[in-house]
């Protein structure tokens, strides 16, 4: 059959197939499966989004361990360095101001109530160890003065609980001699 028979053949038989109309009933379920289908894409759509959203904070969350880990490595190296690891011609001179300061500093603590002196004395500590962290990535070339740095550093502390310490003996020998001189009179 050509295409014109085809039409023709349709034509004259056409009551023929108009005689049967679907029922209302499948139409209703065509709507409801079309409801069903609709249901399930918003359903694997939200899905898609959630588990989006789960990937991206499991993501954070171990970038945010990983960088939480590499830090803490990172100052324990920074903890680890110290002027023997180095220059260690250098590291007798550190622990012999260590010592000495040490030594000042529960002076200091026995004798003051104010303790002012010892937040001064912290912020040449926090110094002290940003020095050391650079000393790791400074070049062989330019250590020697960042080493100077540091026992220049060591000295500073050294020489101000030296200081306080004098001030504080000086006033105590003056409230001394007041106190002799107010008993004479």
């Amino acid at each position: 059959m050509n295409q014109d028979s085809l039409e023709q053949f349709i034509l004259d038989h056409k009551a023929s197939f108009d005689v049967e109309t679907p029922s209302l009933n499948n139409w209703h379920q065509i709507e409801k499966q079309l409801e069903q289908q609709a249901r399930k894409v918003r359903y694997l759509q939200v899905r898609k989004y959630v588990l989006m959203a789960a990937a991206i904070v499991g993501l954070l969350f171990t970038g945010g361990l990983i960088g939480t880990f590499l830090m803490s490595t990172n100052e324990q190296v920074v903890a680890e360095v110290s002027l023997e690891n180095i220059a260690p011609e250098l590291a007798e001179t550190e622990v012999y101001y260590q010592q000495q300061i040490a030594n000042k500093t529960k002076m200091l603590v026995a004798l003051q109530q104010d303790t002012s002196v010892l937040s001064d004395i912290k912020e040449i500590d926090i110094f002290l160890e940003e020095l050391k962290a650079e000393l790791i990535n400074t070049p062989k070339e330019t250590q020697e003065l960042v080493i100077y740095n540091i026992i220049k550093s060591y000295q500073t502390k050294l020489e101000i609980l030296e200081r306080v310490l004098n001030a504080m003996q000086l006033d105590s020998i003056y409230i001394q001699n007041s106190a002799i001189d107010e008993i004479s009179i």
